[in-house]
């Protein structure tokens, strides 16, 4: 399974919102910027949540009894195409199956008395195009905000991997108690 996503239109946090929180000074711009971005991409790979709205492609090798789609949270389904025995791309009519975008994951199934079809077997068999994330950055919970912040901070504070001559700690157990509430879990397929 991979999520192929566009880039985000814009971060979570802006850049002043950074400098506020850093107390930094214009000359670290292009670093507090560089910050946020690395910052939202961990808070999005450890929470399997996408926090600015992206279109995407999910691809498969087969159709599993239920697809958990990481990247809540779920906007919609656009189009669910699969390589038929033959090799032939097919889509799949919307009404062949559903899409639960209330659970985290979203999750699609075949329609009530509907079977998924049979595909070739082979990589990337199943692509699904959707649209994943919370919108804009207005509508990322404010947790998820407050973690990233903290990350950008611990990170503009310590710029090595290890820091020499102090108290050594993991990165912020702050930004581990946030995001672990907001974890999704895919399950098994």
């Amino acid at each position: 399974m991979s999520l192929r996503l566009s880039e985000p239109a814009a971060e979570p946090v802006t850049l002043a919102e950074a400098k506020a929180h850093t107390r930094a000074d214009d000359a670290d711009d292009a670093l507090l910027a560089a910050l946020i971005t690395a910052g939202r991409e961990y808070v999005e790979s450890e929470t399997a949540r996408v926090l600015i709205e992206r279109t995407g492609v999910l691809s498969l090798d087969r159709f599993p009894s239920v697809i958990r789609v990481p990247g809540a949270p779920l906007v919609s389904v656009e189009a669910l195409r699969y390589l038929d025995i033959e090799g032939q791309q097919q889509t799949l009519p919307s009404d062949q199956y559903r899409v639960d975008a209330s659970s985290a994951p979203g999750r699609i199934t075949p329609a009530p008395g509907v079977a998924w079809p049979a595909t070739l077997f082979v990589p990337g068999a199943v692509s699904i195009d959707l649209t994943v994330g919370y919108g804009t950055a207005d509508d990322v919970p404010g947790v998820l905000k407050q973690a990233l912040l903290l990350l950008v901070g611990h990170w503009y504070e310590n710029r090595e991997g290890v820091v020499i001559g102090t108290i050594t700690s993991e990165v912020p157990i702050a930004v581990t108690s946030l995001l672990d509430k907001r974890r999704v879990y895919l399950g098994d397929s």
